[in-house]
Order: C-alpha cells, then sequence, then structure tokens
C-alpha cells in the first residue's frame, strides 16, 4: 500500500507545563490525518524524558525521538534531543549542536524559522505552555510564508510567558484552548485553489466569485486588489478555505459576506505585516556604504532630507532608517536634518508604529549600543 502524501507538518513548542497542554491536545487529534508533528521541548540535558511513554497514552500515531537525518513521514510525532537543537531540510530532520551553556538557547525559534522556509503554506506553528518567550521569534517566519499560527489560550495555560510572547507579536491567527486547536488542525483541508480555479467545470464562474471575494476586501478595506499578483493572492486565499474548511470558493464567499471577522482576517492574510528591525542586513549595508554618502553630502541635498517609507508595517523599518540616518549624520558630524513619512493601509499596525512600543523579544534584533542609545525599557 502506498504511503500518503504529507499534508501538513505541524511543529509544535512547549515548555513547562506543556505535558498536560500536549495530552489535552492529542486527545483531540485523530492518528490518520497525514498530517506530521514536531514536537520541540525545553530539555535538561540531565533529564531523561519520559515523554515518548507518558504521550503514547493520548495518541495511536508512532513517537520517534529524532535521530539525525531521519526522515519524516505522515502519521508520525518526532521528539526533540534533550542535547541537541532541531532543524528540518526537505522531507529530513537534522540534529545541531547547541551554542556554548553562556548563550540562550531558543530551540523552538530554531526548528520554526526553517519549518517556514522549508514547508510554507504547508506549515503549522503550535505555541503551548512554558515560561519566557521561545517561538515568538520563528512564528515570523511561518507566518511570512503563508504558514499558519495557533496559540494556547494564556488562561488555560499553566505557564503563560511564551503564549503571551507569541500573542504579543500581533501574527497569531488563532488563540485557542489546546482542545480546540486538536480539533481545528484536525480539519485543516488541503485545498489547493489553483487548480480549483483552473477546474474545467465551471472555470468562469470560479472567475467570477473570485472577483467578488476581492470585491468585498475592498468594500471592507477599501484596498483594491486586483492588479495584485494572483498567485500571491491565491495562496492567502487557500489557507482560509483550509481554515474554514470549505472546499468550495461559492461556499467561502457565502462565509465572507456574513462573517466580519472572517473579512478582517483574509484582510489580514493578504497583507502579512511581518516586519523586523533592520531586516535584511544587505539592503541596510548598501543603504550606509552606497546610498547615504550622496544623499547626504551637502552639495547633494536639500535641508531637511526627506524619506518615505510606503508600507511601513508595524514601524521597525521607519525606525531602523531613522537610526542608520542619525548614526551616520553623527559620525560624520553633518549639519543635516531629516524628516521621515512612513504610511500604511493597516490600520492597526499603523497604530502600533505609532506609538513606538515594542517587545521586549525585539532587542534580539539590535546591537548592543544601538539599543542603549536609542531605545528606553519600561516594565
Amino acid at each position: 500500500m502506498p504511503q500518503p502524501k504529507i499534508r501538513k507538518v505541524i511543529g509544535i513548542g512547549a515548555s513547562a507545563g506543556g505535558l498536560d497542554a500536549l495530552q489535552h491536545l492529542f486527545d483531540n487529534i485523530p492518528p490518520d490525518t497525514d498530517n506530521t508533528f514536531v514536537i520541540i521541548q525545553h530539555l535538561s540535558p540531565d533529564f531523561k524524558s519520559l515523554m515518548p511513554e507518558l504521550l503514547s497514552k493520548h495518541t495511536e500515531m508512532p513517537i520517534f525521538t529524532t535521530e539525525d537525518k531521519q526522515k519524516i513521514l505522515p502519521n508520525c510525532i518526532y521528539l526533540n534531543q534533550s542535547t541537541r537543537n532541531l532543524h528540518i531540510k526537505g522531507d529530513t530532520l537534522y540534529l545541531l549542536d547547541k551554542g556554548p551553556k553562556s548563550n540562550l538557547n531558543l530551540p523552538i525559534d530554531i526548528f520554526f524559522h526553517t519549518l517556514g522556509e522549508e514547508f510554507r503554506e504547508n506549515s503549522i506553528g503550535i505555541i503551548l505552555s512554558g515560561t519566557g518567550s521561545d517561538g515568538s521569534r520563528g512564528i515570523k517566519s511561518i507566518k511570512e510564508a503563508g504558514g499558519t499560527l495557533f496559540v494556547q489560550t494564556p488562561d488555560t495555560a499553566q505557564f503563560d510567558g511564551m503564549p503571551n510572547a507569541a500573542i504579543a507579536t500581533g501574527l497569531i491567527d488563532f488563540v485557542m484552548p489546546t482542545e480546540e486547536i486538536g480539533e481545528a488542525v484536525s480539519k485543516y483541508n488541503s485545498t489547493e485553489l489553483n487548480s480549483l480555479l483552473a477546474s474545467p467545470d465551471a472555470p468562469i464562474s470560479h472567475d467570477e466569485v473570485f472577483a467578488k471575494i476581492l470585491m468585498e476586501i475592498q468594500k471592507y478595506s477599501g484596498l483594491d486588489l486586483k492588479q495584485y499578483k494572483n498567485n500571491t493572492l491565491h495562496r492567502r486565499l487557500e489557507k482560509r478555505l483550509n481554515i474554514n474548511n470549505v472546499d468550495s470558493l461559492k461556499d467561502y464567499l457565502l462565509i465572507l459576506q456574513t462573517n466580519e471577522n472572517e473579512k478582517k482576517y483574509l484582510f489580514q492574510d493578504f497583507l502579512i505585516g511581518v516586519t523586523s528591525f533592520f531586516r535584511d542586513k544587505e539592503a541596510f549595508d548598501l543603504l550606509k556604504s552606497d546610498v547615504l554618502p550622496t544623499l547626504c553630502d551637502p552639495k547633494n541635498h536639500a535641508n531637511p532630507i526627506r524619506v518615505w517609507i510606503p508600507g511601513c508595517s508595524t514601524g521597525e523599518e521607519a525606525y531602523s532608517i531613522a537610526i542608520t540616518l542619525d548614526e551616520y549624520i553623527s559620525t560624520h558630524k553633518i549639519d543635516l536634518q531629516f524628516k521621515i513619512f512612513a504610511t500604511d493601509i493597516n490600520e492597526v499596525n499603523l497604530n502600533r508604529a505609532n506609538q513606538g512600543l515594542f517587545h521586549i523579544n525585539s532587542s534580539d534584533e539590535l546591537d548592543e549600543h544601538i539599543l542603549k542609545k536609542y531605545f528606553v525599557k519600561t516594565g
């Protein structure tokens, strides 16, 4: 009998209090979803984990403690080792040596980064009970690639640090008790919208329904997406069909027309909004080496310089450019003022950018001297 194809690869991050959450999660996931599950826990290197024995009472799926270069299969669960980090490349799991003990180790972030890069819209990230903020950085890679993110409701978690840190990013699709996460993941379809749109049965009507969906978003948000890349829109729309467990564009249009929340979710998925400080290092290096020397030369500019960031999201890019300009001007002792205009069509993100408040996790993206010079720690 041929091996079923993997539908989704689901990364699950858990720490303190995670055993109870995992047991409730798998109590609500049948053994034949054709998904692959990879559990990343915080484990003491000196402690023998009993997770395989304990979890086996709550699922019929085979459970493996991952070996290096292990191939993943559908309807299986893989656990990280206590002494090694884990990442995924293609259909293979690789063990990585941890850094020095003095370094902060974030195994969930490490795995989630590779999960999003490899499986893109077929990746799902789940954050369960735990202290600290591990996972809240790695989920950006999953979200940016079009994957789906679930977080355990903080008030149902024994320790709410990890759930709250993930929620604070503003990227999470669903915040639910673990039982409901299990049910939602189990119902998650694998509708492929491109094949749906190309169906020979009624291709014109599919195109018409797709146009009506875009019109609903335009009425909701004022945003006209008709000139946007269809393939990108299809991937984002496919995700919403899967989440709503429908495989017909007409059925989804009915949901969209009657549910304001669904309009909000689809609008947010179309926009993504993933960002970080000094994102795309090469671009900022080029800005410093090739653009600023000419831009800031007194012979070549009006004073002040004006900069426009058209899609600023939650503000990290705008503040990064402000810091870069200020550093260059002060280092070269140039008498120069600048103004930065930052705009975005997502009002929620724009309001966050206006506040200039960022989660402590963002400090990982910043050099120590930048952090001390330009930021004030509160709380």
